[in-house]
């Protein structure tokens, strides 16, 4: 380890006499032991060189302080450490580092008592990310660890593990403006192959020119370009106001509804809200005794189950009696449903009458994630696993907030619930429209989530996952080929 060296003013080469020895000490050597050329005892300088060998080591292979180059033991002591116990690089032996204990070159001001030194290194020769000197990372012996970074953090093609480009805050594109993951910003990879439509064509019919499917030109049938503005107002809306995908500044369709398919009020056009409640009637069923889906009351069975996955566009891939394990037809989510008897135990779960909803909330999820990934219109009004998906709204009972809130747990956990509830307390207060009497209601929600014991939702998390890893392990390709599910359920089925 090299340290500072010390400099000689006139003051202190004036201390010297003619023959060579050191006014105050009357000797050859100094206060600190070095004579009138700068070299100690043993011939090595104030920067450790030796004035023979003009290395870090003498003649015998030592260096000044008596290790050896090959061995690394200590001369005086006959082991890894120095008489002060610190070893050749300034660790003590429970391998804090402390620096060189040289009282004569007061050198205890170095002391960091840290494992790195002041190199950052540990040790044994390796920082904190298990890389050495040279950059050799110690267990792959490459310059890359097993994640394929260097010493840097970045990866071969120059990015960190934020996907930042050459360590910047913000740059995710590199040069040839490709991520991390050889996708551009509009989802095409280096052979014009879109991310998640696996064709030349993004879904939305363009291709990695901008050029329509259908048209082949930079607009759509409607007049829209790959950026969603239209070649006639140059805007984000057309001559009606109506954007890429049909909906007007309140983000309504020309029927009024939202997204989701909701009026105003919050009913879709059979009259059935949300949590598929109807308007008339006030229950799960019609006038004509049929749910939000059409479905005749009192007649879910295993048929019925088949049904409602197929009408929300899942494939069943395997179902006995005790569970269901689907795949969306369009996207890569996957759902796992156990089925139990409404009176076996109690349980988080759901309902048959309620699957459809929860289903249907997970395909929103996806649908969004998947716009907002292609498309620069951004819907500011959709926000993933929103409280309302659930029929929560601050205004409405306690009663009825709780139940909305135990199924947005059933669906997304508590965790997300609480961080949606917390993300609404702390930014509602900043609104000047906003009423007190409903951030009371939201600061009681919290309790609620918070205070909710864990038992129940530990028991049907055990249920799910022992008939999950009996199905993988009867069908390992399930596992294999398949993402984890993305919704996992209790179903409770009507005894008929």
């Amino acid at each position: 380890m090299s340290l500072p060296d010390i400099p000689r003013n006139d003051a202190e080469k004036n201390n010297w006499n003619e023959d060579g020895t050191h006014r105050i000490t009357g000797t050859k050597y100094d206060v600190l032991s070095f004579d009138e050329d700068g070299n100690d005892r043993r011939g090595f300088d104030k920067k450790r060189i030796h004035k023979t060998t003009q290395e870090k080591w003498d003649e015998d292979g030592y260096d000044y302080r008596l290790f050896h180059k090959h061995t690394g033991k200590n001369k005086f002591t006959g082991t890894e450490y120095d008489q002060f116990n610190i070893d050749q690089k300034g660790f003590d032996r429970q391998h804090l580092y402390v620096g060189i204990s040289n009282k004569k070159l007061s050198t205890n001001s170095f002391t960091k008592n840290t494992f790195y030194d002041l190199n950052g290194l540990d040790y044994l020769g390796f920082d904190k990310n298990d890389f050495d000197k040279d950059g050799i990372h110690k267990d792959t012996e490459e310059k890359y660890d097993k994640n394929g970074y260097d010493v840097n953090g970045l990866d071969k093609r120059c990015f960190n593990r934020n996907g930042n480009y050459k360590n910047t805050h913000d740059l995710k594109y590199d040069d040839q403006g490709y991520d991390q993951h050889g996708v551009n910003r509009d989802g095409f990879d280096k052979n014009n192959i879109h991310l998640n439509t696996k064709t030349n064509f993004n879904s939305r019919g363009f291709d990695v020119d901008g050029n329509h499917k259908d048209t082949f030109t930079k607009f759509n049938s409607k007049g829209f370009d790959k950026d969603d503005i239209h070649k006639d107002t140059g805007t984000k809306y057309d001559k009606n106001g109506r954007d890429f995908y049909g909906f007007d500044a309140d983000k309504r369709d020309e029927n009024g509804r939202d997204f989701n398919g909701f009026d105003k009020l919050g009913h879709d056009k059979n009259g059935f809200d949300a949590m598929g409640n109807h308007s008339i009637t006030g229950t799960l069923y019609d006038e004509n005794d049929r749910d939000w889906k059409g479905n005749p009351k009192n007649s879910l069975n295993s048929k019925s189950l088949e049904n409602i996955f197929t009408n929300n566009g899942y494939d069943i891939l395997h179902e006995d009696s005790n569970c269901i394990f689907a795949k969306h037809l369009d996207f890569q989510n996957t759902v796992f449903c156990v089925k139990i008897f409404s009176n076996q135990f109690n349980t988080v779960s759901i309902t048959e009458s309620k699957l459809s909803l929860f289903l249907k909330h997970a395909n929103t999820r996806e649908e969004q994630h998947i716009a907002q990934i292609q498309s620069s219109s951004n819907f500011d009004n959709l926000r993933e696993g929103s409280l309302t998906d659930f029929g929560w709204h601050a205004e409405l009972t306690k009663n009825t907030r709780e139940k909305a809130l135990l199924e947005k747990i059933i669906s997304d956990g508590v965790s997300e619930t609480l961080e949606t509830l917390n993300f609404l307390y702390n930014t509602w207060p900043s609104k000047n429209n906003f009423r007190k009497e409903l951030i009371n209601n939201v600061r009681a929600d919290i309790d609620f989530v918070t205070s909710l014991s864990l038992s129940r939702e530990s028991d049907s998390k055990n249920k799910i996952d022992y008939y999950r890893n009996n199905l993988f392990k009867k069908y390992p390709k399930f596992e294999r080929d398949y993402k984890i599910p993305s919704l996992m359920l209790i179903i409770k089925i009507n005894k008929k």
